[in-house]
């Protein structure tokens, strides 16, 4: 029975030493898988921290890059609007100047030809051929052929036409006209 108390004490001393082994492999277990949580957890902060400081430095570099493209391209920008506005209103100033030249070769085609010195002798004077007479009509508007001249255009006097955002264009780039 000695033997068999001693075996006994034995096992249950393997057994113990078993159970505790396993107990401590468990906590150890847990312990390290609690670890290697943490870990992961502070591993994907620095992650997020990196990543955001990375997108901070991209937005940071791409704000940058817009502020020196801006300083570098407005006076060009500025200088092409400028010019591309005066060709516009010298263009309309062309196209007016051009519509009072046709106006005035029209008229003086038309007095180059007896009918129309004679149309122009009765308008201005009055004067009546032998055998005609006079009528005065009144309330009835003149043609342009018979009217004045056109007005004279002068640099500056006729502008192209805008919209809105030409408009906004020009406080934007500080246009003025100065035909």
């Amino acid at each position: 029975m000695a033997a068999s108390g001693t075996t006994a004490r034995a096992m249950n001393g393997n057994a113990a030493r078993t159970s505790r082994a396993s107990a401590s492999r468990a906590t150890s277990s847990k312990a390290a898988q609690r670890f290697a949580k943490d870990r992961r957890a502070v591993h994907e902060k620095a992650n997020r921290q990196s990543h955001l400081i990375h997108l901070g430095i991209v937005f940071g570099g791409l704000f940058i890059c817009l502020v020196c493209a801006v300083v570098i391209l407005y006076p060009n920008a500025r200088v092409y609007y400028s010019a591309w506005r005066d060709y516009s209103n010298v263009h309309a100033e062309l196209t007016a100047v051009s519509t009072r030249n046709t106006t005035i070769q029209t008229r003086i085609d038309n007095l180059n030809t007896e009918a129309g010195i004679e149309d122009r002798a009765r308008e201005e004077f009055g004067w009546v051929k032998q055998g005609e007479n006079a009528v005065n009509v009144t309330g009835v508007e003149a043609d342009e052929a018979t009217s004045a001249l056109p007005d004279k255009v002068i640099a500056g006097s006729v502008l192209a036409d805008t919209n809105w955002v030409v408009d906004e264009l020009d406080k934007f780039f500080g246009y003025v006209y100065k035909g």
